[in-house]
């Protein structure tokens, strides 16, 4: 008798144990999905630094309930003991969170930088700001996270803004310009300077230069929209000035400008500096 009483004990304090975990399990599971969904209505709402939190809580809430399993391993600067898995199981474990991480860090900030483009004024330096807040985060946690690709993103995103107003007071030069040679060609032909065919020859050449810097919003996700933006301008000054004699002149204090913005997207990632997000903020 006293040996199958000291088993049943056994048995039930083993019952009360498993119950235990299974239910710690449970809260985090639950809290996680709870900071999961808070941190996405955060984002709507456009309260970026609660839903960085929010989205930080439950990353370590989902981790603390997955390690729960294991009755011994260490990793993530925390020792814990394997209860079901094995070490291969814990490793691919770890490798998913990593890209759960990734996916809701550039949610977080791709809507952050997006954010501006539907306000009056951009935040950059608050955008700046929370990518290097939730960098640390992740790797105060000991996540190796290759965050290269988020980065370059940005980087093209806070170049197109920094290129948009030398672009825009470029491509107003270059539209005048056009329309000066339009008018030209226009009165050459009505005093018979030039006939029909030359007439139509010209116009042919003046198609090759367009009123403004064409496909920028797409030709800045793939190239050196800086450097792209300057060909184009020169190229329409030297056709202008050769074919029609019309003269414009690009600002040089903007040819300056957008070389050096050239030079940035060539070395990237580059330091962000004062100077460059009042530039991207214009």
């Amino acid at each position: 008798m006293p040996r199958e009483k000291s088993q049943h004990d056994c048995t039930r304090k083993l019952g009360k144990r498993m119950g235990k975990i299974q239910w710690d399990r449970a809260f985090l599971f639950m809290a996680g999905v709870a900071f999961t969904i808070l941190s996405f209505i955060l984002i709507l709402r456009e309260s970026f630094t609660g839903s960085t939190a929010a989205f930080t809580s439950s990353i370590v809430l989902f981790f603390f309930y997955h390690i729960s399993k294991f009755k011994k391993w260490k990793g993530f600067g925390i020792e814990a003991e394997f209860w079901e898995e094995t070490k291969k199981e814990a490793e691919e474990l770890l490798e998913r969170l990593k890209s759960i991480v990734y996916i809701y860090t550039r949610e977080i900030i791709t809507r952050k930088a997006q954010h501006g483009r539907f306000i009056s004024r951009l935040d950059w330096k608050g955008t700046w700001e929370l990518y290097d807040t939730l960098v640390k985060k992740h790797d105060d946690l000991g996540q190796d996270i290759d965050f290269g690709n988020l980065r370059e993103y940005l980087d093209r995103l806070f170049i197109r803004d920094m290129v948009a107003p030398y672009a825009t007071t470029i491509n107003q030069i270059v539209s005048k310009g056009k329309t000066a040679a339009e008018r030209k060609i226009d009165l050459h032909l009505k005093s018979n300077e030039i006939d029909e065919t030359e007439f139509q020859i010209k116009q042919k050449k003046l198609e090759r230069i367009s009123h403004a810097f064409p496909e920028y919003e797409k030709r800045a996700e793939s190239g050196n929209l800086a450097n792209e933006v300057l060909d184009w301008a020169q190229t329409a000054e030297k056709l202008l000035h050769e074919i029609f004699e019309v003269d414009i002149e690009i600002p040089q204090s903007a040819v300056k400008k957008l070389e050096e913005i050239s030079d940035l997207y060539k070395n990237r990632p580059f330091e962000i500096t004062e100077e460059l997000i009042l530039m991207a903020n214009g």
